[in-house]
């Protein structure tokens, strides 16, 4: 039996918690830097002589990055066997060690984001917490092996930065989990999570202004056009993986979102089913206008942001509760 098999046998009954964050990269003014500014043999090194552990579970993303809970964010070449060449840098990601509660988690997000700034001050660089690049708004790379709805996924990631919450719940609950039903709960709160966490106003440098309005989520709204809402990792021990979230530098905002996630992800009361170009399309609006945005059902018939928000928030504590993990973490969720 492999150690990592072993790991997720003895906490099969426990909630398993990770956080993906993409952090920007800045030079030692906090100019924001991109690809060509951060080549990836040199940007390799730093992250190789930063002083942390590799984890089994965690997934090689290139040659090199070694398991372990930092590697470098970018778009990947590839040759016509789909083998690894090279990649364009964005960034760089950390991907925190499984916890079993919410407080732990946040305790080595923590630590990793320190140990990993000092190490980049130390080469003349910042990582900094903001989740769209100040003046990068396209980017284009080849294709290669990915079909076209990825290939364009790819492209608009290299200019975005934000937080994906991954959840594997405890082998009890998720026998019972009715998947599709789980699609389509995060479809129709989807919305709710951007409104609560919209933090990318501009687009090349300045405001984006949508009819007359200063939009919320450049991020989010270029995302619906590539990305789903949740996503199911089966063949990675049943993670679930959101990434509607803008970065931001708030730790207490990133509690709440992970707590959202968890609550939402338990919650097993009767919801509307929104199809995914409907759920795409409201995204689109409140990264657009915020609480000011026209929402609908299936049935073409308005849904109030405001009250979408609330009804989100009770189902999270609710769940919360019921399963006693407490819902305190989304305190700040009432305030963004």
């Amino acid at each position: 039996m492999s150690n990592q098999n072993s790991f997720f046998e003895k906490h099969a009954n426990e909630f398993k918690i990770g956080l993906e964050v993409e952090l920007m990269l800045t030079d030692a003014l906090y100019n924001a830097l991109h690809v060509a500014d951060l080549p990836f043999n040199n940007m390799k090194q730093v992250i190789e002589n930063t002083n942390v552990s590799s984890l089994s579970y965690l997934v090689e993303k290139y040659p090199g990055s070694d398991r372990r809970p930092y590697y470098l964010e970018g778009y990947d070449y590839v040759n016509d066997k789909g083998e690894f060449v090279s990649l364009d840098v964005k960034g760089i990601e950390i991907s925190t060690p499984i916890a079993f509660n919410i407080p732990d988690l946040m305790n080595s997000f923590q630590e990793l984001y320190n140990i990993l700034q000092k190490s980049l001050i130390k080469n003349g660089l910042n990582c900094v917490c903001f989740g769209t690049h100040p003046e990068k708004l396209d980017y284009e790379g080849p294709r290669g092996v990915r079909g076209v709805k990825e290939w364009a996924a790819a492209e608009v990631a290299m200019t975005t930065f934000g937080i994906h919450v991954n959840i594997s719940l405890p082998i009890r609950i998720e026998e019972k989990i009715d998947r599709e039903a789980l699609y389509y709960r995060f479809n129709y709160v989807a919305p709710a999570l951007v409104l609560f966490s919209a933090n990318t106003p501009f687009r090349h440098g300045e405001l984006w202004v949508v009819d007359n309005n200063i939009g919320k989520s450049d991020r989010s709204y270029r995302r619906t056009f590539t990305r789903d809402t949740l996503y199911f990792r089966d063949d990675q021990n049943y993670r679930k993986e959101v990434t509607l979230f803008d970065m931001t530098n708030s730790l207490e905002l990133i509690e709440g979102y992970t707590a959202l996630t968890l609550g939402i992800m338990l919650d097993e009361t009767p919801f509307p089913y929104i199809p995914d170009t409907f759920s795409k399309h409201n995204i689109r609006e409140v990264s657009k206008f915020g609480y000011k945005a026209n929402l609908i059902d299936r049935q073409f018939n308005p849904i109030s942001p405001t009250i979408l928000a609330e009804d989100v928030l009770n189902r999270a504590e609710n769940s919360l509760e019921k399963y006693g993990l407490g819902s305190k973490y989304l305190s700040p969720l009432y305030t963004s």
